[in-house]
């Protein structure tokens, strides 16, 4: 990672990437997670980097917001930005990360001026099934999609639902408060 593990450049790659949902750490050990393994795996890359992005919680309500609708110029955005709970201090480079982050996914390949999913198609192996396996190797059926939603904090907990069961402890936890902040911001407003 080109960083020394003591040093603040590496403690904000550590916690960029958990916050993507790539890595797990437990016991003073990181390790990559089902996700993270995909986004290096450049048959399943697209489609994980789509599922890291939405994974984000300001993302995806931010997504859900705007989804296939023109953004606010970057003020508006930033505004919306703090309306969701971010300090207004950070709001500018929320905003970057969530550009930068949404530029990478491919959810600007119909301009930068608006959030559109990217179009991707399930990898299938040779016998024909979805590329997911549990944590002990075998295959599984993926599960269902998740119904869309205009509500970011429906999609929150659609997300929770469907997704959760996969997660850890903690990353559970970070994601209810989360989706708990999100909601006391948009009941004020």
């Amino acid at each position: 990672m080109s960083a020394s593990p003591r040093s603040g450049a590496f403690r904000t790659k550590i916690a960029t990437a958990k916050t993507f949902g790539l890595i797990e750490v437990g016991r003073g050990r990181l390790r990559l997670s089902n996700l993270g393994r995909q986004v290096v795996d450049p048959q399943t890359q697209r489609a994980a980097r789509v599922k890291a992005f939405m994974g984000v919680p300001l993302f995806g309500a931010i997504y859900n917001e705007y989804k296939g609708g023109t953004l606010p110029p970057d003020a508006g955005l930033e505004r919306k930005i703090a309306d969701l709970g971010v300090s207004s201090k950070q709001t500018a480079k929320a905003r970057q990360a969530l550009m930068r982050s949404a530029e990478q996914a491919g959810f600007f390949r119909h301009g930068r001026d608006r959030l559109v999913e990217p179009h991707v198609v399930p990898s299938r192996q040779a016998g024909g099934g979805d590329q997911q396996h549990s944590p002990h190797g075998e295959r599984v059926k993926p599960p269902a999609p998740v119904a869309a939603s205009n509500d970011p904090v429906q999609s929150l907990w659609l997300t929770l639902l469907h997704d959760g069961r996969s997660w850890s402890a903690e990353k559970t936890h970070e994601f209810v408060e989360a989706a708990r902040r999100l909601h006391e911001v948009l009941s004020k407003t």
